[in-house]
């Protein structure tokens, strides 16, 4: 009897169907990991050219800040009062739109030379 249920355990009860269903599972069950796998290489990816990004925006700003500082030192240097600036942003100078056909009207209708053609 022994032998008989040493023999019986040993055999598979599971029908080919089954066997079947359980290999498709475990497919995609390894393709759902390469899957997780590929995403997951994608987000470093995406991570290092964020940090990237993030440090091109910082170079920038100091570049920008470094050109306004300049800019302030150019003002002082050349006396020019900035001090009232919120009086400057209330009434800013509005350009016309200037066309070949207004374009010396103005300029004071003063005709545009060209000095190189006169020597």
């Amino acid at each position: 009897m022994v032998g008989l249920a040493l023999a019986s355990r040993s055999r598979s009860t599971a029908e080919q169907g089954d066997l079947q269903a359980l290999k498709q599972i475990e497919e995609r069950l390894v393709s759902e990991l390469g899957r997780l796998g590929d995403i997951k290489k994608r987000a470093e990816s995406i991570r290092r050219s964020a940090e990237a990004i993030e440090k091109d925006v910082e170079v920038g700003q100091r570049k920008l800040t470094k050109i306004i500082e300049d800019a302030e030192k150019t003002l002082i240097a050349l006396n020019v009062d900035f001090s009232n600036d919120e009086a400057e942003r209330g009434s800013p100078i509005q350009l016309s739109e200037a066309t070949p056909e207004n374009s010396c009207e103005l300029m004071d209708d003063q005709p545009i030379t060209n000095e190189s053609s006169q020597v």
